[in-house]
């Protein structure tokens, strides 16, 4: 199986995450050694910077070079292009122009909240979004507090069209975690739609993959971790529509 990650900071020195190109390239090492083989790059994106002229040709510097080192290096590693953005109220304007990278160039938009966002906004800021005609992708829905334990807000948003995505990390740990506990369960109910490192560097915020999978194939089956760590990732990456 051939693991896809579709949201991950591993590009240098254009946001909060790899902080040289060396560091970019030892992460790229990790992610390959976990058994990814398709990754999305997704730099930050939010208001502040949004009218930046020269961050496009820096984010665009950094993957070109990182392209480079995982062709010579690894003949079947993929690498794809989006950006995560915060939520803000013009953002469609920003994904008209085309300032906003979608993932691989298709509709979908890796989209991030506060943790303390309320769901009204939540919900509402995404419809905006579907009905400007992308499909939106929720970045690290186990991280909202409006969400926490509620299923009902959960399938809701599923229902509407949009998908929910969650890092790895929440499933990497014991049974007595209770963080764990929360983020394995929505899996284990179906809620998740497909899996992400978010990572951001080598130590605290690695790009780890296996363990997470391991822990899917041994509860959920193999089925559904195909489904969640290849079928529908692929599916965003083709641009083809998901059922939710």
């Amino acid at each position: 199986m051939e693991f896809y990650d579709i949201h991950s900071h591993i590009l240098a020195k254009v946001d909060d995450g790899a902080e040289t190109f060396e560091m970019s390239c030892r992460m790229l090492d990790m992610a390959y050694e976990e058994g990814i083989r398709h990754l999305c790059v997704t730099p930050h994106y939010n208001r502040h910077n949004a009218d930046d002229a020269e961050r496009p040709k820096k984010v665009m510097r950094a993957f070109r070079a990182l392209e480079l080192y995982a062709k010579k290096q690894y003949e079947d590693m993929h690498l794809y292009r989006g950006n995560e953005v915060m939520f803000f109220p013009d953002m469609v304007k920003y994904l008209d122009s085309g300032s906003i990278t979608t993932m691989n160039g298709g509709r979908y938009v890796l989209v991030e909240y506060k943790p303390n966002a309320s769901y009204h906004n939540v919900y509402s800021g995404l419809q905006q979004i579907l009905y400007a005609g992308y499909l939106p992708v929720l970045a690290h829905v186990e991280r909202l507090d409006c969400l926490i334990d509620e299923w009902d807000k959960l399938e809701e948003l599923k229902e509407s069209g949009i998908i929910l995505q969650m890092n790895t990390d929440g499933l990497i740990g014991g049974r007595f975690d209770r963080w764990v506990r929360r983020c394995r369960a929505m899996v284990e109910d179906g809620y998740i739609d497909v899996l992400g490192t978010d990572a951001h560097n080598m130590s605290s915020r690695p790009p780890q993959y296996r363990k997470a999978a391991e822990w899917i194939e041994k509860k959920c089956g193999r089925a559904r971790l195909r489904q969640l760590a290849e079928e529908n990732p692929r599916t965003i990456l083709e641009n083809r529509l998901i059922s939710t």
